[in-house]
């Protein structure tokens, strides 16, 4: 901050020793002497350093505490007065304007985080603290909010969700397809032993790579070459001792219809110029923020909200 002359209101100020323990100043115009004043709401600027050296720097509570000679639970009284209570974080510094989302859920502790990031800004719109799991009303809820605040929205990448591109029928919908391999891995494994799951895994892994109509015919020839033994049926006999049937490869079937249902939304990509194909853009940030959160272990579910949303809204 740059000090002003009383006297003449000029910037010509330089520091000029130390006076009653405060800082005095000199002005190089017309050599009048002062003391420095505090700024006005002092308390409430130390506290906003202190919340920002424990958000942004990492630093603990017994750091500060031991550095400012005070108990913890003085400076998590601090804290708790000055940080506000929200559930949510609304970015109204940004223009709204038309623009593409990227929409992703992660854990914090004990707490779910539906977060929304532009791509055109690079930066959190919208982010809010959901009292249970990721689910669908939550989607629909912000995109209701956004669009009470004038938002126009192009298009949507969103994670897999089952009934999600559903309710987001209206919007140009893509699906990560980073989550659609992990998908495809979980139900097949990394190392599959049998041939046609090995091919299944291969079309899957170069799903970046293809094109709608190329994917499509592998998935059908995959599917017509080893139909028999995807629908492969055994006996089982169940408590009651009655004979029924089931599919052998439940796993492998789960792999065929996930690819199949979501083929239509696997390349919306390829249509609008400039959209994402996975959720890339909001994972690294997801990184970075839990590294933050990472050293400040054992928080109560409420402070830690306050930390992300903090953390979410820089």
């Amino acid at each position: 901050m740059v000090k002003v002359c009383p006297k003449c209101n000029k910037k010509d100020v330089v520091k000029n020793w130390i006076q009653r323990w405060k800082q005095a100043y000199k002005c190089s115009s017309c050599k009048h002497r002062f003391i420095g004043r505090s700024r006005s709401s002092s308390k409430h600027n130390i506290v906003n350093d202190l919340r920002r050296e424990y958000i942004e720097w990492k630093q603990t509570y017994q750091q500060i505490a031991d550095r400012l000679w005070k108990n913890i639970r003085t400076i998590q009284r601090m804290f708790d007065k000055e940080i506000v209570r929200d559930e949510e974080f609304y970015n109204k510094n940004l223009p709204q304007k038309p623009v593409f989302i990227i929409a992703d859920c992660t854990w914090f502790g004990n707490t779910c985080f539906l977060v929304i990031k532009t791509h055109e800004h690079k930066k959190v719109v919208y982010a809010k603290a959901l009292d249970w799991d990721e689910n669908i009303q939550a989607y629909v809820d912000w995109i209701s909010f956004l669009r009470s605040k004038w938002w126009i929205i192009k298009w949507i990448v969103c994670d897999g969700l089952v009934g999600l591109q559903n309710a987001l029928a209206w919007i140009p919908f893509q699906l990560c397809q980073f989550h659609q391999v992990k998908n495809i891995v979980k139900y097949l494994t990394k190392r599959p032993q049998h041939k046609a799951w090995q091919e299944l895994l291969n079309i899957t892994y170069h799903l970046k790579d293809s094109e709608y109509i190329e994917f499509k015919n592998k998935l059908n020839t995959r599917y017509i070459t080893h139909k028999e033994r995807i629908n492969e049926k055994t006996y089982i006999i169940n408590e009651e001792w009655k004979r029924r049937r089931r599919y052998t490869h439940k796993r492998v079937r789960s792999a065929y219809n996930s690819l199949k249902r979501n083929l239509p939304v696997l390349f919306t990509y390829k249509i609008y110029d400039g959209m994402d194909n996975t959720t890339n853009a909001l994972d690294w940030y997801f990184k970075l923020i839990k590294a933050k959160t990472n050293i400040h272990n054992w928080l109560e579910n409420e402070r830690k909200k306050r930390v992300v949303l903090a953390l979410f809204s820089l």
